[in-house]
């Protein structure tokens, strides 16, 4: 008769201690209400943030993107459908949607890019959360606020070697159980795979290429087109260059990523 009520107080402590290790911030409290933002800037803008030298999505964080993500999260089928060759594709965000359910009886719903919702807030619909920071525009916002950053932060957190086999905890075959955290559910994820920070399953890029998707996330705000789609970071605020290159000060708690 005892034993009942020892595994009930059991289970209680350890589930109220899983929830403890798991709790995520009350983003909504910090930084106020989610909602898609205007990420586009005004001729003026982008003419003055030209003249300012400063980042360019285009310039400066996209051709990271295309050498060291795209390989994966450039097709219809990416993981969590984040697709990050694209201005549309990041701003989309990901959805724990799969693209290809064998166990289902009915059709989905497709959700091709450009063509099944023609803006960020029709995405939400869909079931597609930001992967940047959609609430109150600050630096600490835009990176505490924002999954790719935390991604990119854990791989700086846990860096892979350069050499050497990867242990069994990585995951390859196409029907392995993918991951897709909000940001809400980001220190669980965290806490159980401690490795997976991305890029996924790869060294950490080396000192060279090292920043600029970090810094991209705590700038996020508007671009004038594809060729601009964050609001540039001066390099008076990172010091690093182009994005992924030249190492962000370590001393540093900052995360330069502005997704």
């Amino acid at each position: 008769m005892m034993k009942n009520p020892i595994i009930l107080l059991f289970f209680l402590v350890f589930t109220g201690c899983a929830s403890l290790i798991y709790q995520a911030e009350d983003y909504e409290a910090l930084y106020g209400p989610s909602t898609p933002k205007q990420r586009r800037l005004t001729e003026e803008d982008a003419a003055l943030s030209q003249q300012q030298n400063k980042v360019s999505f285009y310039q400066d964080v996209k051709p990271i993107l295309d050498s060291r993500c795209v390989v994966c999260h450039g097709c219809y089928d990416a993981p969590c459908q984040l697709k990050l060759g694209s201005v549309e594709g990041i701003d989309r965000g990901a959805t724990k949607q799969i693209v290809y359910d064998i166990s289902r009886l009915k059709a989905a719903a497709p959700t091709r890019l450009f063509i099944d919702a023609w803006d960020t807030a029709g995405w939400r619909r869909k079931d597609f959360y930001p992967v940047l920071n959609e609430r109150r525009d600050s630096e600490d916002a835009n990176l505490d606020n924002s999954v790719l950053a935390k991604l990119i932060q854990l791989k700086r957190q846990n860096p892979l070697p350069d050499t050497g086999k990867l242990d069994k905890d990585f995951a390859f075959d196409i029907s392995r159980d993918l991951q897709c955290p909000t940001v809400e559910e980001f220190p669980k994820y965290q806490h159980q795979h401690p490795q997976w920070g991305m890029p996924y399953a790869l060294a950490r890029p080396v000192s060279e290429r090292r920043r600029y998707p970090a810094a991209m996330a705590a700038r996020g705000r508007k671009s004038r087109a594809a060729t601009d789609f964050i609001e540039p970071i001066s390099s008076d605020d990172c010091k690093m260059g182009k994005l992924f290159q030249r190492p962000y000060p370590e001393t540093s708690s900052r995360f330069p990523l502005s997704l």
